[in-house]
């Protein structure tokens, strides 16, 4: 990924140019960029299994990434929850277990 300005030039006030600011690798992108994780699901699709999974992708996957859950019950009633002392990386893993199971958790990511 390449980020720079995009501005007339400096001196020759018909030309536009190009300015390379910054140059990423696209793998780095997500880990670097991906300031939060929002995951929304139903109170019955936290189960064990979701729970087991969580636990060992946060385990293995240390990251700067601040997970945030949002629980909702069967009467509308949303609860945040907000990850404190552990922060995520976003990784394969844990995009193809979303991808997976988009039919009960949806996801959302803020970027810096």
């Amino acid at each position: 990924m390449i980020q720079g300005i995009y501005d007339q030039h400096k001196y020759r006030p018909d030309t536009m140019e190009f300015q390379i600011q910054n140059m990423m690798l696209l793998d780095e992108v997500r880990k670097v960029l991906t300031k939060k994780i929002h995951l929304s699901l139903p109170l019955l699709k936290v189960n064990d299994e979701f729970v087991t999974f969580m636990e060992e992708n946060l385990k293995k996957h240390p990251g700067n990434t601040e997970l945030i859950l949002h629980i909702a019950d069967w009467d509308g009633m949303d609860v945040r929850l907000k990850s404190q002392a552990r922060k995520i990386e976003v990784n394969d893993e844990l995009i193809r277990y979303l991808q997976e199971h988009e039919e009960d958790i949806k996801y959302s990511l803020d970027k810096v």
